[in-house]
């Protein structure tokens, strides 16, 4: 950490808004899905009525950027070590994802 971060980690609210397609151009210009897939869990976190129930996570989005299915999980698989999500991996069906830390808005 950098002179100044102390006082950045113990800021109250600690999230900001972000431009969710430039996220994902970003995600395609730097061949990252992770990215993508943090942005995409973002937008069906915010619109989901229920924001502790499970967010499904399907291929569509990522197809039109470049990405493949395995680099989906990859990516989601990153997200369970970090532990920001728990996801119940379905056989030949979208998983289901339960966001746990990270994802929430507010302060």
């Amino acid at each position: 950490m950098g002179k100044g971060d102390e006082a950045f980690m113990s800021e109250k609210c600690g999230w900001i808004s972000f431009n969710y397609r430039k996220q994902l151009e970003l995600a395609r210009l730097s061949h990252c899905p992770l990215l993508a897939v943090q942005a995409e869990l973002f937008r069906l976190h915010f619109r989901a009525w229920d924001k502790k129930a499970p967010v499904v996570l399907g291929n569509q989005m990522l197809h039109e950027l470049g990405f493949d299915h395995h680099a989906k999980n990859r990516a989601l698989r990153i997200l369970e070590a970090a532990g920001w999500v728990r996801v119940e991996w379905r056989d030949k069906e979208a998983p289901r994802v339960v966001l746990l830390t990270g994802f929430r808005f507010g302060c």
